[in-house]
């Protein structure tokens, strides 16, 4: 989280155009209309994961916009993390020309769009 006068700054300096706020429960449906996003802290890779599994981040009622993951969403971000995990050892094997055996689940931050999916 930033501090309230950084963050008042941040605003403040902000050129035209360019909007500086804090998370927003609508969030997603924005950056579906943005051409850029920066993002930090709690929205990062699993925040995009949690879209696909809702009530898996939730407001922390003690730290005003912190969100706390559930342990619902704590085994989603392992699963996620593993079979990415997988995916980037499967990149690896072809580029060493062996072969990958096993056909991987349609889960992880590998299929995210700014996901690297390039093949070497």
């Amino acid at each position: 989280s930033v501090a309230a006068a950084d963050f008042d700054s941040l605003r403040a300096g902000a050129p035209g155009g360019v909007i500086v706020e804090r998370a927003r429960d609508d969030f997603p449906s924005l950056v579906a209309n943005c051409a850029l996003t920066i993002s930090q802290g709690g929205r990062s890779y699993y925040g995009q994961i949690a879209d696909q599994y809702r009530g898996t981040l939730i407001d922390d009622p003690r730290r005003p916009g912190q969100l706390r993951i559930t342990l619902e969403g704590n085994f989603r971000l392992s699963e996620a993390e593993m079979v990415t995990h997988l995916y980037n050892v499967h990149r690896l094997k072809r580029a060493q020309g062996i072969q990958a055996w096993v056909t991987l689940p349609r889960v992880g931050f590998w299929l995210l769009p700014t996901w690297d999916r390039s093949e070497p």
